[in-house]
């Protein structure tokens, strides 16, 4: 049997429309969820550099503990250890060396390029001589006696002595 009501009543004019009206809307609401997916995204990627960046920060701030502040220092002295022009010096003492003189200590003083020698001679004079010796090498900018006194062991007489040089700046290059 045939319905003649359905065929009878009256057809819709926009249903096209209706349906053009939803995928439009359909397609409006996924744009917007993408759009707001790729925003949580970025957000979420701004928070992990900021916390990284805190964390260098943190890490760039931080005041460094006791034992690497004696580490640093000790690879500083180290450092001016090493560049210490130690066998020039040498060669320089060695040359004018003196048999009648007898060397019982040396301190370099690197920050001011100077040293002290304290040793002991035979006589004053041979103390003199070594003294002369010294200041006619080229190495050595200033040359002077701190002081000399005589020592007497048993019925040994000597003299000991101090003396100060300054290294001489083109002989040595300190860093």
């Amino acid at each position: 049997m045939i319905y003649f009501s359905a065929m009878l009543r009256p057809r819709a004019r926009f249903r096209f429309l209706g349906y053009l009206a939803a995928l439009v809307i359909i397609l409006v609401a996924v744009a917007i969820g993408h759009a707001a997916y790729l925003a949580q995204q970025e957000a979420a990627a701004l928070a992990r550099d900021n916390e990284q960046l805190r964390k260098r920060q943190a890490a760039a701030n931080a005041q460094p503990t006791p034992q690497d502040v004696e580490l640093q220092r000790q690879w500083k002295v180290l450092k001016q250890e090493r560049s210490f022009p130690w066998a020039r010096v040498f060669r320089a003492i060695e040359h004018v060396a003196d048999p009648d003189i007898e060397l019982l200590e040396f301190h370099p003083d690197r920050r001011q390029g100077t040293l002290v020698l304290k040793g002991e001679g035979r006589s004053a004079e041979s103390v003199m001589r070594y003294l002369e010796r010294l200041q006619e090498d080229r190495a050595f900018s200033r040359v002077y006696l701190a002081h000399t006194t005589s020592v007497e062991r048993g019925r040994l007489l000597t003299r000991a002595f101090e003396l100060r040089l300054n290294l001489s700046s083109e002989q040595f290059v300190m860093h």
